[in-house]
């Protein structure tokens, strides 16, 4: 047995563990330790065998749940950890997905899917067959597939997450005779338009001339980074002729570099703040390439704020240097004129609801509902202005509909109780549906008349019946009589 890093043998007491400090039996060191050590107890070791938990190394982590013999139950466990590499954390990183048995993975194991709650993400199981999920490259059927192309595009229609990775090659635009693949057409690309969200990376080596950015993935948020291409990088631009990035949805890269290589035309790259997008120090953009002068017109747009973009135009600013209106940044909201009135909710821009009245010098509404409005359009019922007032409704749980007829001032009133059929003033007028009180009346009668229609049938079966029985009684007396009569005279 031998101390490995000096060539020291160790005691032959040392069976446990070949791993000593000196040559005294007191010198060995613990058996979970995988080098040498300072002492004999299993925080002594300069390397663990097995996981290291907060400088203690153990065989295994602590469980996440343990058997509580008192209830009969499992409760978690204070104490528990979760397995990461070699190590024992009280959370998983960043990035990386908690499962059930207490360990740090980045793809959820078979039967279980990915899910978010209070900002941690986790394998949860299954109840019932997962959701089919979105797939990209690399991950389950597009295993070993090397790039998007027109066989496999409409597999990504209407994904807002796609599991995996994505890769644009120049076979992806020319076709693969190889495989007899055809071109992918640049239209197909709006398939793209719902991502928000990426776990894998994205590789674009080749993009249709014909598109100045990549605003197809223009509600893409999040590039997770969990797979990276070459281990290195979450975002791959290379060889394009675009003008401008276009991602103005995305926040976050949560993983890896970015590499911009030979895109001689791509301005705006220095407009954005790569690293408030990055989630940690070791994240960079890796820029290769002259970038062109901000010239033609290239900049970004006068209101965006701290002059971030990613792009130009207004619907391109990282932040509003006054309002949002939609995607757009506006220097105002339209509070006391325009065609469609608004209120301000921080910095945004947002419609009244359709039923105010447009006002003249004053703010139209203080929201979004049909309750804030400073006026009614149409008519009042209650605090809420509606186009109608309500007319035969029925309300939540309530079996008898309401009637309401609107007043000189537009308010909708009840109608009384002894009015049949309200005829709503200002409202075409209707057929009334029939009340619950007619309904009930014919069914109550068509029951009735069924009722009657079987007793007269059981009473005239019963009167053919008794009318049978006498003649029947009839004819044996008759019998009886002439059996008498004539038995005498014989």
């Amino acid at each position: 047995l031998w101390r490995g890093d000096v060539g020291l043998s160790c005691a032959s007491i040392c069976d446990g563990c070949p791993r000593c400090k000196g040559m005294k039996p007191t010198d060995c060191c613990h058996e979970q330790c995988a080098a040498g050590c300072t002492g004999p107890k299993h925080s002594d070791c300069l390397a663990c065998l097995h996981v290291n938990r907060s400088g203690i190394c153990e065989l295994h982590c602590p469980p996440l749940f343990i058997y509580n013999s008192d209830i009969f139950q499992s409760v978690p466990n204070r104490d528990g950890r979760y397995t990461f590499g070699a190590s024992c954390v009280r959370k998983c990183p960043y990035n990386y997905l908690a499962t059930e048995v207490g360990s740090c993975t980045l793809v959820c194991p078979q039967d279980n899917q990915e899910v978010s709650t209070d900002s941690v993400q986790k394998c949860e199981k299954c109840s019932k067959p997962c959701p089919e999920g979105c797939y990209g490259l690399g991950v389950d059927f597009l295993k070993g597939v090397r790039a998007v192309n027109s066989s496999n595009i409409q597999h990504f229609a209407h994904c807002t997450k796609i599991f995996g990775s994505l890769a644009f090659l120049p076979e992806t635009f020319t076709g693969d005779p190889a495989t007899n693949t055809a071109p992918l057409k640049p239209e197909q690309l709006k398939s793209f338009g719902s991502l928000e969200e990426l776990t894998g990376f994205l590789y674009i080596e080749s993009w249709p001339e014909t598109f100045p950015d990549l605003s197809i993935f223009q509600n893409l948020r999040i590039i997770r980074g969990r797979v990276l291409h070459n281990g290195a990088y979450s975002l791959t631009l290379q060889n394009l002729s675009i003008v401008s990035l276009g991602l103005r949805s995305l926040q976050e890269i949560s993983s890896g570099m970015v590499l911009v290589h030979q895109n001689p035309n791509l301005c705006f790259l220095q407009k954005v703040p790569w690293k408030a997008i990055f989630r940690n120090r070791r994240q960079t953009l890796a820029n290769c390439g002259i970038l062109p002068s901000e010239n033609e017109g290239l900049v970004c747009f006068h209101l965006c704020a701290k002059g971030q973009c990613w792009g130009p135009g207004p619907t391109q600013c990282l932040a509003c240097e006054q309002f949002l209106r939609g995607q757009e940044c506006v220097e105002s909201c339209n509070l006391l004129d325009g065609a469609v009135r608004e209120h301000v909710n921080g910095t945004r821009c947002l419609s009244c609801h359709p039923e105010c009245l447009p006002q003249n010098g004053t703010e139209t509404c203080h929201g979004s509902e049909a309750d804030q409005c400073m006026a009614c359009a149409h008519y009042r019922d209650a605090q809420y202005c509606v186009e109608r007032c309500p007319s035969g409704v029925k309300a939540d749980s309530s079996f008898v509909p309401i009637w309401k007829y609107p007043d000189e001032h537009g308010v909708c009133r009840l109608c009384p109780t002894n009015c049949n059929w309200p005829l709503q003033w200002n409202q075409p007028i209707q057929q009334p549906p029939p009340s619950p009180s007619q309904v009930t009346s014919i069914i109550a009668g068509v029951v009735g008349a069924l009722l009657a229609l079987v007793l007269i049938l059981i009473i005239v079966v019963c009167i053919k019946r008794r009318r049978q029985q006498e003649r029947k009684h009839a004819m044996r007396r008759l019998l009886q009589e002439t059996e008498v009569w004539t038995a005498p005279q014989a």
